[in-house]
């Protein structure tokens, strides 16, 4: 039985009218009294008195909401519905206009190309959401053409949910042959055995490291793994190095080390940071969004003065004599160190290009969505380089994408 983490939602207008066929046939035809409002009369109503019991409004609702209307113009958005209010005239406003609403929807796209629709045409259109990898996708057709295409949109907010059709004044639409199927998921994340599993990455100048760097990564350990210390992302000597000890994470640049108090829980997914602030002389390691670790009085490396393979080489999984026994997904280096404020909006994004201001310093994304039996892994940074998996390599269906949202969102 499949999963239901992505969905395919589609419809295709086919019946050359505008007149709305099915409120006819349910009224067969019958036209009621007419009922005056005046400015005297009182409207009652129970929304504010049932929003406001907890009971009916656990959390905030999130969810995706295609726009397609325009009585010329084709004007199509796909928007994340978030209302801190709930059914009101400030969420229908959100729901209507095309642009972006505070506390109310957010415009994950719209179509610029401002074309017109044509009358009595048939439409087709596709909703693609792979919500375990934060990918949504948005096409239009006609009978022959593209007419419109979002490309992917990466957006985690949701991670599930009911689907169904909304009709907010598009009286003289019609939509038929709507279907709604799962796909499969498409999450994985690579497992390293401990014992002879690695991935040589590429030495350091190549990363373009100027003196700052933030290195970030989604791990999970089984229970029963190794206590000693299994290197995540290290150089032989570990002149950088994060890895595991007793299930702390640790930290190393240069001389100088740290090391967290708390630990990782086994069977869970981690998010680990290490970062080094060249301006500040501080290195940190975050843990799961909070900062865990730091030290002072670190000054940056000459990469200059080292030439030995084993100083300056980086490589995922392992160091000189140990290696990482575990799950590894979402590998991510910038060359520059993320500001604090800014360290969570890093954890829930599925995609550098999301935040466009550290776009051009992320050198390293290995995604992990690849296949067992790979021989390199695939990187959507900016370094063009190839990455060689040592050992037999192994990619397992990764669930990092639920503690991720919980994270992201723990009220939800």
């Amino acid at each position: 039985m499949q999963d239901l983490t992505g969905v395919v939602f589609e419809s295709y207008q086919e019946l050359p009218s505008i007149k709305d066929i099915t409120h006819l046939r349910r009224t067969k035809g019958i036209i009621l009294k007419n009922i005056n409002f005046t400015s005297s009369m009182t409207c009652k109503t129970q929304t504010e008195l049932f929003m406001s019991n907890s009971l009916n409004k656990p959390h905030r609702p999130i969810s995706i909401l295609l726009r397609c209307f325009g009585t010329s113009y084709r004007i199509i958005t796909l928007n994340v519905i978030d209302s801190n209010t709930g059914p009101g005239i400030d969420l229908a406003y959100g729901l209507w206009h095309s642009s972006s609403k505070e506390n109310q929807t957010t415009v994950l796209w719209h179509d610029d190309n401002m074309l017109q629709w044509s009358n009595y045409t048939s439409y087709k259109w596709f909703l693609t959401h792979n919500s375990d990898l934060g990918k949504i996708r948005f096409q239009l057709y006609d009978l022959t053409s593209v007419l419109a295409d979002s490309g992917d949109i990466y957006d985690t907010r949701i991670t599930g949910g009911r689907v169904g059709v909304y009709q907010f004044g598009q009286q003289m639409s019609l939509f038929s042959n709507i279907n709604l199927h799962c796909i499969d998921r498409q999450n994985m994340a690579m497992k390293f055995n401990g014992i002879d599993n690695y991935v040589s990455i590429t030495n350091v100048t190549q990363l373009k490291i100027d003196k700052s760097f933030t290195f970030e990564v989604w791990v999970k350990v089984e229970t029963g793994s190794p206590l000693t210390a299994m290197p995540i992302f290290c150089t032989e000597s570990r002149n950088i190095c994060l890895w595991l000890e007793n299930l702390k994470v640790n930290g190393q640049f240069g001389n100088s080390t740290i090391s967290t108090t708390a630990t990782i829980g086994t069977d869970v997914w981690a998010n680990l940071v290490l970062q080094y602030d060249e301006s500040e002389y501080i290195l940190k390691i975050y843990l799961n969004g909070v900062l865990s670790a730091s030290g002072s009085s670190i000054h940056p490396i000459d990469w200059d003065t080292y030439s030995n393979h084993s100083d300056i080489f980086l490589y995922l999984g392992r160091d000189s004599s140990n290696y990482f026994q575990g799950f590894i997904d979402e590998v991510k280096f910038y060359s520059v160190a993320i500001i604090k404020d800014e360290i969570d909006d890093h954890i829930f994004l599925a995609s550098m290009d999301k935040y466009p201001k550290y776009h051009k310093y992320g050198q390293l994304h290995y995604k992990m969505d690849q296949t067992t039996g790979s021989q390199n892994l695939q990187n959507d940074g900016l370094l063009s380089l190839v990455t060689n998996i040592h050992g037999n390599s192994t990619f397992a269906e990764s669930f990092q994408d639920y503690s991720r949202f919980r994270l992201t969102y723990p009220n939800n």
